[in-house]
């Protein structure tokens, strides 16, 4: 049988999920105004976006590597990139030939974090990101 935590029961992920969902659509209005009125600032969204996704995932380590939170934070990192820089100049840094060790581990490291195998995806997630920004000296280990 269920038990029912009462009427003071407190669910963090819903919690944090309510107010990702909030900030998401606080900013998806600021950019549709922005984008009406003067043109927009696209870099400023994307690194809001950015920021908000290293907030979240920072949230879920702290949780104990919350899946669902990892997601949500890396989601909002690739949205902030994608709309920070581009889609074709992202698509052009991501996918060189030299940097195609990295994205696979960070592929690979997302993927396995939308599986729930959250401490290992984190873990290769940030050789990806290693990989892709130049530091390939962290592989010899």
């Amino acid at each position: 049988m269920k038990k029912y935590g009462g009427p003071h029961s407190f669910d963090v992920g819903t919690a944090l999920y309510t107010i990702f969902t909030a900030v998401m659509t606080q900013l998806a209005n600021n950019a549709r105004s922005s984008v009406k009125q003067k043109g927009g600032d696209p870099t400023r969204t994307g690194v809001l976006l950015i920021q908000v996704g290293w907030v979240l995932i920072g949230i879920a380590v702290l949780a104990g590597f919350q899946s669902t939170l990892m997601s949500l934070g890396q989601v909002a990192i690739i949205a902030g990139y994608l709309v920070k820089s581009g889609f074709n100049r992202s698509w052009k840094m991501i996918y060189k030939p030299a940097r195609l060790r990295g994205t696979t581990f960070t592929l690979v490291g997302f993927g396995l974090i939308l599986l729930r195998y959250s401490v290992l995806g984190c873990l290769l997630e940030l050789l990806g990101y290693a990989c892709i920004h130049g530091y390939d000296h962290v592989l010899v280990i």
